[in-house]
């Protein structure tokens, strides 16, 4: 009951108390799994090598797992490489990840209520032939845009391939390929199972 109060309590200091929470940069990331010891102390050690910043933390058991939440601020660091560590991470240890943008879902009417469309499966490791034989098939898309690639933009696009029944299980971005270093355009390529009826065009 104690950490769980924890856990009302950073709840509370998220939707009401700390404006700066709805910027664009930061992130709220969601785990559940089995629980063991130094779980939660792994990500924030990912995050903190990132060089983000530890904004907000809690975690408590319920019915046996473990279930613990940290919002972070990604500042000028590589959001892509942020959300790819993570998910390492996550896939390692056996845990569910989950991100949310409070910024996505903040507004006039809409402040404090965190976007609910999740981006689990995004850096979500399958193996090519495992695929092939479920009746999936590979594929490459490539998304070009006149500004950064951000995680918000990862888990939009991840959200619609969700709905399409794909799985990203490589994401590219190379240096070259970002604005701040070209000049120009920003790409990124991600590669995925589909449906092998979905009509790709």
């Amino acid at each position: 009951m104690e950490s769980h109060s924890k856990s009302a309590s950073v709840g509370c200091a998220i939707d009401d108390c700390c404006p700066a929470l709805y910027s664009d940069d930061v992130v709220v990331a969601t785990g559940r799994g089995r629980d063991r010891p130094g779980l939660c102390e792994s990500f924030v050690r990912v995050v903190v090598s990132c060089g983000c910043q530890v904004l907000d933390m809690a975690q408590f058991l319920l019915e046996g797992s473990l279930v613990f939440t940290f919002v972070f601020s990604m500042g000028n660091q590589d959001s892509m490489r942020v959300i790819m560590e993570l998910l390492e991470c996550a896939h390692a240890t056996g845990l569910k990840l989950d991100f949310h943008f409070p910024s996505a879902a903040s507004g006039a009417d809409q402040r404090g209520q965190y976007s609910r469309s999740r981006a689990q499966s995004i850096g979500q490791r399958v193996d090519a032939g495992l695929a092939a034989s479920a009746g999936s098939r590979m594929a490459v898309l490539n998304v070009v845009r006149n500004g950064p690639i951000t995680a918000s933009l990862l888990h939009d696009i991840d959200t619609v391939l969700e709905e399409f029944e794909c799985t990203v299980i490589e994401i590219e971005h190379r240096s070259d390929n970002k604005i701040e270093n070209n000049g120009e355009l920003s790409k990124v390529s991600l590669r995925l199972t589909c449906p092998s009826d979905l009509l790709l065009s």
